[in-house]
């Protein structure tokens, strides 16, 4: 009495399935194309930096798997049980970039499951994170390429997870894994837990920086609004402003001449912290504390911003011109020292670094904007208005310039 194959049967089939998948072929790959087409226009449209690939199983490929599966399962029609015949790829930089492709496939395709690969793993198996989707065949795309497929198999991976996948592919999936030798079994584990955690580490310092750069704007926009206010409202600072009682509220901490480059690094982010939170006094004592030890462009610079906030402005002035002195062709430190000495009443010496800053960098709107300010204190309205719409030009949504050259226009003067 003979009994049932394991492999239901499939193994005796093998030719006729082939002709059928061969009759498909070519609608299995335009689907997939208008596929990844679609998906690549789609996350384009949502600025995702992201590699769309696709790919059609071959029939041996596809029929080893027919035949491994048929083993446990009672298999009608191969086309629509074996679910990755199509299958696309989705790479992303980051982490988070796929929780955003994700969503986005959602809200354009129908997804019938979701795997986590990640998930599946004990500590001592190879393997590495990996989100598979079954995503449903649009019913126009599938009909008019006459194609038995109903879902195909989308895979979203970051790039360290897709360079791991071609690694173990090569190192793990062609070799038997029962014969891999021990220590290279814990090289690849070690290297698998490395590329998981440089995944964390890529998406916190992305994290990291976004913050930092809106801290930054955050701090540009207070500057910008801080120099635009006097004329605005039509009065004419003091030739010698009065410091704010503030800047010399807090004891500089005082550090060794020798202190180690750690804790120098650890004070200075102290200080951008406490600038970036408004804490501008704590901001020039920490600054303070770091320019006695090893004094650099960059801190000079940053303190004479921290003086500007606090309105003392010839402070601000002498740290640009410090600043100048270690880095002379820093055009950013010519505008900044020129806002400081406009704040001052110290309009020619103003104009001169504007001008200076101007020759170094002509495309940078934060000049251009703070000699309009001056020009406009000096009383030269065409001048002024000129430099606007160069800002504007640059920069169109700057939207001090516009609320500036609409004041202008406007004035009597």
């Amino acid at each position: 009495m003979s009994s049932e194959h394991p492999s239901g049967g499939w193994w005796q089939r093998r030719e006729a399935l082939e002709a059928a998948y061969h009759e498909q072929l070519a609608g299995f790959r335009a689907v997939q194309q208008a596929l990844v087409q679609d998906i690549d226009a789609l996350l384009s449209e949502r600025q995702l930096p992201v590699a769309v690939k696709g790919r059609v199983k071959t029939f041996p490929g596809l029929y080893h798997k027919l035949l491994e599966r048929s083993r446990t399962a009672e298999i009608e029609d191969p086309f629509t049980f074996l679910t990755d015949t199509v299958g696309l790829r989705v790479v992303a930089p980051f982490l988070e970039d796929v929780g955003r492709v994700e969503a986005a496939l959602r809200e354009r395709f129908a997804i019938e499951e979701t795997d986590d690969k990640g998930q599946l793993l004990s500590v001592g198996e190879f393997g590495y994170s990996s989100t598979h989707l079954l995503m449903v065949i649009p019913d126009e795309l599938r009909l008019a390429h006459g194609v038995g497929l109903r879902v195909v198999e989308v895979q979203l991976r970051t790039t360290l997870q897709e360079a791991w996948a071609e690694v173990e592919h090569e190192l793990v999936y062609k070799a038997d894994v029962d014969m891999i030798d021990q220590t290279i079994r814990r090289k690849l584990l070690a290297l698998n837990a490395t590329l998981s955690l440089a995944d964390t580490i890529f998406q916190e310092l992305r994290n990291f920086q976004r913050q930092r750069f809106a801290d930054l704007q955050r701090r540009h926009q207070d500057l910008m609004d801080k120099v635009s206010t006097l004329p605005e409202t039509l009065a004419r600072r003091p030739a010698h402003p009065t410091p704010t009682p503030t800047s010399a509220a807090l004891p500089e901490p005082r550090l060794a001449p020798d202190a180690p480059d750690a804790h120098l690094s650890g004070l200075l982010v102290r200080a951008l912290q406490a600038h970036v939170d408004g804490a501008v006094a704590e901001a020039v004592a920490l600054y303070s504390s770091v320019l006695a030890v090893r004094p650099t462009y960059a801190v000079y610079n940053h303190r004479g911003l921290a003086y500007i906030a606090l309105s003392d402005y010839d402070k601000a002035a002498a740290d640009f011109t410090a600043a100048l002195e270690l880095a002379p062709d820093q055009a950013r430190a010519y505008t900044n020292r020129g806002i400081a000495r406009r704040m001052a009443g110290r309009l020619d010496e103003a104009m001169g670094d504007l001008d200076r800053s101007l020759e170094l960098d002509p495309m940078w709107p934060d000049t251009l904007y703070a000699r309009a300010l001056t020009l406009y204190d000096l009383g030269n309205i065409p001048g002024a208005i000129r430099d606007c719409d160069r800002a504007i030009a640059i920069r169109p949504e700057f939207k001090q310039v516009l609320r500036f050259k609409r004041f202008i226009q406007g004035s009597d003067l």
